[in-house]
């Protein structure tokens, strides 16, 4: 079995180009046990990266903007109520509110897609540090779980992890 680019397969469903090789499937096995051990053997080096990886993270959480979002709601809310029983135009403070409120959603699902990513970084430490030997057969659920992408090169493949972590393999 090969693997192509389904730009390839499909050329008249999109405009994009892809110059990406073909990949036997036993070539991406073996370049996933292949990354897959990398960080058994280089364990303490990935660990650091990951814990770096979490501190990113966590200080791009930002509980001050979520602060002056919800502030900023209240004020809203607050002339909205007054407008309306002034029998006044509102509807450029209910633009407002929207844009408030679609702001408060991004920030919340910002913060919920790094918490995921911390929770996959964690779970993969301690995967790592529960790992006693190289893995010698592919594992395709492994894959399916701690593997975000995989980018054919002329060369080599790049391996990226969920957790940010990034394995090159020689092809």
């Amino acid at each position: 079995m090969v693997w192509r680019c389904l730009t390839r397969l499909y050329p008249k469903k999109t405009e994009l180009v892809c110059h990406a090789r073909t990949v036997k499937e036993d070539e991406l096995k073996a370049a996933c046990l292949s990354a897959f051990n990398g960080f058994w053997k280089e364990r303490d080096g990935f660990q650091e990266q990951m814990e770096r990886n979490i501190e990113r993270l966590l200080a791009e959480n930002n509980p001050r903007e979520e602060e002056k979002l919800r502030k900023r709601e209240e004020e809203l809310q607050q002339e909205l109520i007054s407008l309306a029983e002034a029998r006044k135009n509102y509807s450029h403070v209910v633009s407002e509110l929207q844009k408030v409120r679609e702001e408060q959603t991004e920030l919340e699902n910002s913060r919920n897609r790094r918490s995921e990513t911390v929770s996959c970084i964690m779970e993969l430490r301690e995967f790592i540090r529960g790992q006693s030997e190289e893995l010698t057969e592919f594992d395709e659920t492994l894959v399916r779980h701690w593997i975000r992408k995989i980018t054919v090169h002329p060369d080599r493949l790049t391996i990226e992890f969920k957790t940010g972590n990034i394995v090159e393999t020689k092809s």
